[in-house]
């Protein structure tokens, strides 16, 4: 299944991570190390998000390459945002194994700080950011490349989450409500 997920992500997005079709594939959280994936589960974490897609399309591929120019860059800016970036991950990891909930929704947006720095926000997508922020997200970030698509929100609770998600509708975009799954892809036979 994580194979054939794959071969979508390269043609939609030409040189992806793998930690999409991995998630979507294995579920629980991914932690890539080098060429491998490391997966952890969590059991018992509870976390409320908001999925906000600002209908500002965008090509992954072009952001990608941007992404990329910015790689090649030999300059102290590229050098401590990357440390910074990992640092943020390496948090995460520990925060998300901890269900330090509050610390993971500083962590996005502490991570959305370098992204905007890089390049690959968009205003629509700061917009939405500051509106789930304005509505009681404990932090929110771009998800996917960016450059327009979509955003995520951590709340607190249901009742929060569906608060953002209508400010964010309000601002003419589409929301959606869900929460973090231990679970990967499943099979029914009828």
């Amino acid at each position: 299944m994580s194979r054939l997920a794959r071969q979508g992500e390269i043609v939609n997005h030409g040189t992806p991570s793998g930690i999409d079709d991995q998630t979507s594939a294995f579920g629980g959280i991914l932690v890539k190390r080098g060429a491998n994936f490391d997966v952890k589960y969590v059991e018992g974490l509870e976390l409320h998000l908001v999925i906000g897609n600002t209908l500002v399309p965008r090509s992954t591929k072009a952001l990608v390459s941007k992404v990329r120019e910015f790689l090649n860059e030999s300059s102290e800016r590229k050098h401590r945002i990357l440390e910074s970036m990992d640092d943020i991950a390496k948090q995460g990891v520990q925060a998300l194994l901890s269900k330090d909930v509050k610390r993971i929704g500083e962590l996005m947006s502490s991570n959305q700080e370098f992204l905007r720095e890089i390049g690959v926000s968009h205003p629509k997508l700061e917009e939405f950011i500051r509106i789930s922020k304005d509505n009681g997200a404990i932090g929110a970030k771009l998800t996917g490349a960016g450059g327009g698509g979509s955003m995520i929100a951590l709340v607190e609770s249901h009742e929060q989450a569906l608060l953002v998600k209508k400010e964010l509708e309000k601002a003419k975009g589409e929301a959606y409500v869900t929460k973090f799954n231990n679970s990967g892809v499943r099979v029914w036979q009828e």
